[in-house]
């Protein structure tokens, strides 16, 4: 009998000890930072939709959110070698996916960039983001790839343009450009030398300025129309038409009527009487709405709530052993702190529009879904790391 519950005893020990070990590999600094943004997000688009009678928008966001935190456990629990295996076809599928936006995509104020889906419109370029994140991550951890090498920075520049120019013909080209940054962080990360650094630097500034003479001189442009006024309106804004910097100069009113301790809640007035449209106040302009309803203090408490979401992404990368694991958090890391400075950038004026939403935060299921994907990724890498 004694032997039995001895027995008994050390089974239900084990089976606590397994369960606190599971509980243990989690990081919640992560969990808590995203569930903050979630709820941030919904309570403002539930307070833009009834200042302006339309809560549609919130009951399709509460959806969202509701379909996504299982999406983000499910995928915390992938390992993370499966991506490593499915990274070529994932970024091909993903480019296919660009291809066919192209050809069938809705067309919204003259851009293709969704796709319908029939229960809603899919952005692909937001897949895109995340496959290359992940292409990228395995070609650099391969244990042959000399990322000095010219043949190899051939190599990457070839895998970026890619979806690049697929996504800036849709057109975004705020999206385009993120792509950029995030790059650039994993080839850092994976070793650059200085001397390709400063290359790269002076290639840059050498294309840009070809690309600049080339929109001025108007040779052959590349950039639509709208994108011109917008880089006009950002960098003269006193001689820019009204109409391209109305939303701009609404947002940073907003902001700046909030004070210290905002209007309350449902009692923005920029919204409220239409200056910040519905379209607008949900989505690429939230932050606006919040700084108005919440003022300075809670919107700096709700900024370093990114930054913490942020930080341990990157810690994450930091704390991993394997090549891969580390930068594709890396990359991810960077993708999400790169959209949240230029949305809130372009909310307080330092930034030109760019049509980028906040992470988390903004209207919207395509980035709420693959962003949720793409931090379940990063917390797979987590538990990984403190599982070896």
């Amino acid at each position: 009998m004694a032997a039995k519950l001895q027995a008994s005893w050390k089974s239900y020990r084990h089976k606590e000890s397994k369960s606190m070990q599971y509980l243990s590999s989690f990081d919640y600094w992560q969990i808590f930072s995203l569930l903050v943004l979630l709820g941030t997000g919904l309570l403002f688009i539930y307070s833009t939709g009834v200042q302006s009678g339309n809560e549609i928008f919130f009951k399709r966001q509460l959806f969202w959110v509701a379909f996504s935190i299982p999406v983000y456990v499910i995928f915390s629990h992938v390992n993370v070698r499966i991506w490593e295996v499915i990274a070529e076809p994932f970024f091909i599928i993903s480019l296919i996916l660009l291809v066919i936006v192209l050809i069938f995509g809705v067309k919204i104020s003259g851009a293709r960039r969704w796709l319908d889906l029939y229960f809603f419109n899919f952005q692909p370029s937001e897949l895109a983001k995340l496959s290359l994140v992940i292409a990228l991550a395995k070609l650099l951890s391969l244990q042959k790839f000399n990322v000095n090498n010219f043949s190899a920075l051939c190599m990457i520049a070839g895998l970026v343009l890619l979806p690049f120019v697929l996504i800036f013909i849709e057109p975004d080209l705020g999206s385009a450009l993120l792509l950029l940054p995030c790059s650039g962080a994993m080839l850092l990360a994976a070793g650059l030398s200085r001397k390709w650094i400063f290359s790269l630097l002076g290639a840059f500034i050498l294309l840009g300025g070809i690309l600049t003479a080339n929109e001025y001189f108007k040779i052959k442009p590349l950039l639509r129309s709208y994108h011109k006024a917008r880089i006009m309106a950002f960098l003269d804004p006193e001689d820019a038409p009204r109409d391209m910097t109305y939303q701009q100069r609404q947002s940073e009113l907003a902001v700046g009527s909030g004070g210290l301790y905002g209007k309350g809640v449902g009692k923005g007035t920029q919204h409220a009487l239409g200056y910040l449209p519905q379209s607008a106040a949900n989505n690429d302009f939230i932050f606006s709405v919040i700084a108005e309803e919440w003022g300075f203090f809670r919107s700096f408490g709700l900024l370093c709530i990114f930054l913490l979401l942020c930080l341990r992404i990157l810690y994450t990368a930091y704390c991993t052993e394997d090549k891969f694991s580390c930068y594709t958090a890396l990359g991810i890391g960077t993708l999400f702190f790169t959209q949240i400075f230029v949305n809130i950038g372009v909310n307080v004026g330092i930034a030109p529009v760019t049509g980028l939403v906040l992470p988390f935060v903004s209207y919207g299921g395509s980035f709420l879904i693959v962003g949720m994907i793409s931090a379940g990724i990063v917390q797979a890498v987590w538990r990984s790391r403190s599982q070896d």
